[in-house]
This record gives C-alpha cells, structure tokens and sequence, in this order.
C-alpha cells in the first residue's frame, strides 16, 4: 500500500507560508502589466503627436506672419511717434511760464506711455496663437491712448 503523505503542523505552516509569499509576487506581475499597457499607450500617444499635421504647420507660419507684419507696423509707427515726440521736446524749450511747466508735465507722461508701449511691445515675442488676441488687443489700446496724448499736444 502507497503511503499517504502526513500533514504536519510544520509542512501545514510551510505551505501556508509558502502560499502567502506567492501572493505579492502576483500583485507585482498585475502591476507590471498594468505599467507595461500605459507605457505602451504612452509610446503610441508620442507617435501620435510627432507626426506633423501640414495644417499646423501652415497656421504657424500664418501667426509668425501676422505677429511680424504687426511689430513692423508698430515699429515704423513708432518712428513716426517719435518724430513729433522730438517736435514737442523742442517747443517745450522755447516755451515759457505755465504753458513750459504744463508741456513738460504732458511729455513726461508720454513718455512714461510710450516706455510702457515699448515694453509690453515684447509680448508680440512671447505670444502664441491662444494668447495673440489678448496681446494686440492690449497693443492696440495702449497704442491709441499714447496716439492720443501726442495728438493733444
């Protein structure tokens, strides 16, 4: 007669043991291909995202182009700001009395609106086609009011 293995209380507790050690080592191999699955959508996502659209590429080239023509706008409008700027300069010194004191009050203040115009004018650089109209439209309105000012003198 074969003889049946005895289940001691030491073979008992190495199996059972044996068993729960098992049980991390089958979480892990879950948790690997669970990484494994995102790694892969990850690489296919990448893939996705490098192949360039031509539709993008062309609508850069058209917001370069714009935010360009702009600054060249802004740009030459400004040496011609300038320009009258300078006039003005040269009547504030020949003017005397009130009309000097209220002149030179007049061209520090745009002065201070045409260095914060030149300042914020660096946006154009910095501006992306979600930020673009915020920027011009901020450009355009300091823009005006410095125009303004000049125009008043």
């Amino acid at each position: 007669m074969p003889r049946v293995p005895v289940m001691t209380p030491n073979r008992i507790a190495t199996l059972t043991l044996a068993s729960l050690l098992s049980l991390p080592l089958a979480a892990c191999d879950r948790v690997r291909d669970e990484r494994r699955a995102e790694g892969v959508a990850n690489m296919q996502a990448r893939q996705t995202q490098t192949e360039p659209d031509p539709r993008v590429a062309v609508a850069w080239v058209d917001f370069e182009a714009e935010c360009d023509a702009y600054r060249g706008s802004r740009e030459s409008g400004m040496a011609a700001l300038d320009g009258r700027i300078s006039d003005l300069d040269e009547r504030a010194k020949t003017a005397t009395g009130p009309d000097k004191l209220d002149l030179d009050q007049k061209l520090r203040t745009i002065r201070s609106q045409r260095d914060a115009f030149v300042f914020d004018m660096r946006n154009v650089d910095s501006a992306t086609p979600v930020t673009w109209e915020a920027t011009r439209t901020e450009l355009d309105r300091e823009w005006s009011a410095l125009e303004r000012s000049v125009n008043q003198l």
